[in-house]
């Protein structure tokens, strides 16, 4: 059926027969209906997986990243996409600042440099930063984890050198390159993780449907967890999205903050939702994540039993697995 056909007969007799929908089903119904209809350029694609093992490996992950604090977060560089939640410097100060990816909107930076601090900027695929502003330091280099790595790119222990942060303990570190994030983490060792007290990270490409690559980005996840501990989570409305068969689901990109376990034994800890969340694409609801016990709690038992495959005359066609 096209899909205004399907969306009119499927939210009506959705609602007409559950009576207790919860605001948690009635905005996620909202986003997929919008991502259905979006405009062409719109990169929103739901994948419908019906195989409960990558149900179970999707959820076995968010219980590794259940947020448990709230009440000492802050929310730096505007409302949405440039804008990260992050613990408050005055709780959790840094020596310096290191923000990987920048592109040509870097909003977070800036407000971090307006608070007083030096913040290291890496980007080799702009020539010059989008802001001017005597704290920022712009490197005209992208960030790999390679440990000989290519022209126009540096590891991190020559980015420590060029920033005069070797011996450092007290680093913040930003970090959105699309993707790269993987290598970078996966050769990072311990000693240089705890380098940071703070790690502000968007995550991408999380591939729910390839076993090998998903147990390596869960790895990344374990060995951060070793050394931080997620203090908040947030999913970009502006990706791919897994649902299963509960209509659980599970965002390709996911934005998390992690503090240093040594900082986080010291915080009132509190589960919960922050009032700090908006949408990185302010055109589309925000769906969001929900915890309780090991991990994430479907809102979606409502929607038990409606499988289908449709194709979509704008995005492609989504998947039935």
């Amino acid at each position: 059926a096209p899909i205004t056909q399907l969306l009119e007969a499927w939210i009506p007799q959705l609602t007409s027969k559950t009576q207790n929908l919860t605001p948690f089903q009635l905005e996620n119904i909202d986003f997929i209906e919008k991502c259905l209809v979006c405009p062409p350029g719109y990169p929103n694609k739901i994948i419908f997986c019906l195989d409960s093992a990558l149900k179970n490996n999707a959820k076995n992950l968010l219980a590794l990243l259940k947020p448990q604090l709230d009440q000492q977060l802050i929310r730096v560089g505007g409302e949405n996409d440039g804008g990260y939640v992050m613990l408050s410097p005055r709780f959790l100060p840094f020596e310096k600042v290191l923000s990987f990816g920048i592109s040509n909107y870097s909003p977070w930076d800036l407000e971090i440099a307006e608070m007083g601090f030096v913040v290291h900027q890496w980007d080799g695929t702009i020539s010059a930063p989008p802001d001017k502003h005597s704290n920022l330091v712009f490197h005209n280099h992208n960030v790999t984890g390679c440990a000989e790595p290519v022209d126009g790119s540096k590891n991190l222990a020559q980015i420590l050198q060029d920033c005069d942060c070797v011996n450092s303990t007290e680093l913040l570190l930003q970090i959105d390159i699309e993707g790269a994030e993987w290598m970078f983490f996966s050769e990072m060792e311990n000693h240089d993780l705890l380098k940071f007290n703070q790690i502000i990270g968007e995550f991408h490409n999380l591939n729910v449907l390839d076993d090998a690559e998903f147990a390596q980005q869960r790895a990344v996840f374990e060995k951060i967890n070793e050394t931080h501990e997620a203090v908040y989570i947030h999913s970009n409305n502006y990706c791919d999205y897994y649902f299963f068969d509960d209509f659980s689901y599970f965002p390709d990109t996911i934005e998390i903050t992690f503090v240093r376990r040594d900082y986080t034994s010291k915080i009132p800890r509190v589960d919960g939702f922050t009032q700090l969340n908006y949408p990185n694409l302010a055109e589309l609801p925000d769906p969001k994540f929900i915890f309780w016990g090991g991990g994430l709690v479907s809102d979606w038992e409502a929607l038990r039993g409606f499988k289908f495959k449709v194709q979509h005359p704008v995005l492609g066609y989504w998947r039935l697995l």
